[in-house]
């Protein structure tokens, strides 16, 4: 059975085309667990649309009617991701009573963290067939979140708003950071280092 929550994930930025009905939705969604599978446990380079229909038990033709290509197929998963992580992080913001900027954004942070640090293999996996200034739609997908939220907890912590430039630099920066920690954390940079670190950085880059 297909839940709201089903549909409210649907990655529409990848998908030739939106279904409508349940079991396109269930469909859909089984594309991209079976995408997922093979990135995790067989690797990009078997990381095909025969392989993955075949994982996933469609025709290819079906996959094709709404990935149209392997980079479709990425940008797919890493959608859906992101539209998961921000359903976690807002009901993150509304469990929480701080108000600073700061610790606001340290909580998030530690939100999302938690949620890919299983996911680090197929993480790196992701970044490799989809290089961070790719034209697959990836980066454009991971900046709209970040740029959503940061603009939201300054909002909360009643900071004025960035200008065009400066979260053009922040945006990217901490996007970039944090998915360079993600997939090549060193040994010497812990969580908790690199949480400090990244508030530090995201608050001072922010300042007026």
């Amino acid at each position: 059975m297909v839940t709201d929550a089903s549909q409210v994930h649907l990655p529409r930025t990848a998908l030739a085309k939106v279904p409508r009905q349940q079991r396109s939705i269930a469909m859909v969604h089984s594309i991209i667990d079976a995408a997922k599978r093979v990135l995790e446990r067989e690797g990009l380079e078997a990381f095909t649309t025969n392989r993955v229909a075949e994982v996933a038990g469609v025709s290819v033709g079906s996959l094709y009617q709404y990935f149209p290509n392997k980079d479709a197929l990425l940008l797919g998963v890493v959608e859906r991701g992101v539209r998961e992580i921000e359903d976690l992080c807002r009901q993150s913001i509304s469990a929480t009573e701080r108000v600073s900027f700061e610790e606001t954004f340290s909580d998030l942070m530690t939100v999302l963290i938690e949620h890919l640090e299983p996911r680090r293999p197929l993480l790196r996996e992701i970044l490799a067939g989809t290089p961070l200034l790719s034209e697959t739609g990836f980066v454009s997908v991971v900046e709209s979140m970040v740029r959503d939220f940061i603009a939201e907890l300054r909002a909360r912590a009643q900071l004025p708003p960035l200008a065009p430039e400066a979260s053009y630099v922040v945006v990217n920066a901490m996007a970039f950071v944090f998915l360079k920690w993600m997939t090549e954390a060193p040994a010497h940079v812990t969580r908790d280092r690199f949480l400090a670190q990244i508030a530090r950085m995201v608050t001072t880059m922010g300042a007026q």
